[in-house]
C-alpha cells in the first residue's frame, strides 16, 4: 500500500478504494430518499451478497469473502444508515485463513442505533435471483435494492411504489 501512495503521489494521480457499489443509481436514489427523510429514522438494515466459490487459490486472490465483498457491504451500510458503532461476526470455522474465508455474517450497531446484517456467501456456485440485495428499513417506509431485478421505495402505506432503477426515470 505504502508503495502505491508513493507511485501516485510521484506520477500526479488518484488514488482511491474503488467503493463501485456507491455509484449504483439506485442506491444513489435510495440514499436520497433517505436524507430527505421518507422513510423516516432508518431503523434496520439487510444486506446479501453472493459468489460462486471457486478453488482456493481463486478464493485466495480475491482476499476472501470478507474483504472482497463485506467491504463493499459495510461501505453501504455507512452510506445509507450511519457510522458503525459496534461490530460481530460469525463466520465458517473450516479455515483460520481470512483470504480462505467462504461465509461470513455480520451483525452492525450503528452509532445511531439502527441495526443491521450483512450476509456475504462465496461457497455455493449456483446465483439465485436474491443473491445480490440490500434492505433498509425506516419508520415510515423502506428500499430495497435489488441487484438482478427491481429496486424499489415504499412508503409507511405501502400503497406507493417509487422505482429507483435507472430505466425508470
Amino acid at each position: 500500500a505504502k508503495e502505491m501512495i508513493k507511485v501516485a503521489e510521484e506520477n500526479k494521480v488518484l488514488l482511491t478504494v474503488a467503493y463501485c457499489h456507491l455509484f449504483h443509481e439506485p442506491l444513489v436514489r435510495l440514499e436520497g430518499i433517505i436524507r430527505q427523510g421518507k422513510i423516516g429514522k432508518v431503523v434496520s438494515y439487510r444486506n446479501r451478497f453472493h459468489w460462486g466459490g471457486g478453488s482456493d487459490a481463486e478464493v485466495r486472490i480475491r482476499g476472501g469473502i470478507l474483504l472482497d465483498n463485506g467491504i463493499h457491504s459495510l461501505s453501504i451500510f455507512h452510506y445509507l444508515v450511519g457510522e458503525v458503532g459496534g461490530a460481530t461476526a460469525i463466520f465458517n470455522k473450516n479455515t483460520n485463513d481470512l483470504f480462505l474465508l467462504r461465509q461470513c455474517y455480520l451483525m452492525l450497531e450503528a452509532q445511531n442505533g439502527a441495526l443491521g446484517i450483512v450476509e456475504l456467501e462465496g461457497r455455493s456456485p449456483g446465483l439465485t435471483p436474491s443473491s445480490f440485495i440490500v434492505e433498509v428499513f425506516g419508520e415510515k417506509g423502506a428500499g430495497v435494492i435489488d441487484y438482478s431485478g427491481q429496486s424499489f421505495y415504499i412508503n409507511e402505506k405501502g400503497k406507493r411504489k417509487i422505482v429507483l432503477d435507472p430505466k425508470s426515470g
